[in-house]
């Protein structure tokens, strides 16, 4: 089984939650543990620089170039990264632009995923890197 690590910054949480803004991305740690997935939490992506993991989740962590820096090492050396959110900075590095934030809207799932309706979201934003799509979605429910 691949070694997963998921990075989730304390201190900047801390800092979010003291001004009032909620942070879910460690709720990415209750998806896992419901899955059986085993990992362990990384406090921070200078910590990607020591830890062994095949697949790095990148949760909650602070749009810094230290950030990018450490995220970019991590994957430069072979290793898998999920950005879990956030990330911005490192769409210049990859040939990325952001574009324009959707509000609200609905998607629809492909039939072979079953008959799920449709996916309302919030605050979805898309980036575009030749042809290849980054999703993040803020809040969402099935409608």
């Amino acid at each position: 089984m691949a070694k997963v690590g998921v990075v989730f910054d304390k201190k900047e949480a801390e800092r979010r939650r003291a001004r009032g803004v909620n942070v879910f991305a460690a709720y990415i740690g209750e998806v896992l543990n419901h899955a059986g997935i085993p990992f362990e939490w990384l406090d921070g992506t200078e910590r990607l620089t020591e830890a062994r993991l095949d697949v790095a989740i990148v949760a909650f962590a602070p749009e810094l170039p230290a950030t990018t820096k450490h995220v970019w090492e991590y994957a430069s050396r072979g290793g898998t990264t999920i950005a879990y959110g956030r990330l911005h900075n490192m769409a210049s590095k990859l040939g990325c632009v952001r574009a324009a934030p959707f509000e609200t809207g609905y998607a629809s799932l492909p039939a072979e995923w079953g008959d799920m309706g449709e996916l309302r979201f919030a605050g979805l934003s898309v980036e575009d890197r030749s042809g290849f799509r980054t999703i993040s979605v803020s809040a969402a429910g099935y409608n």
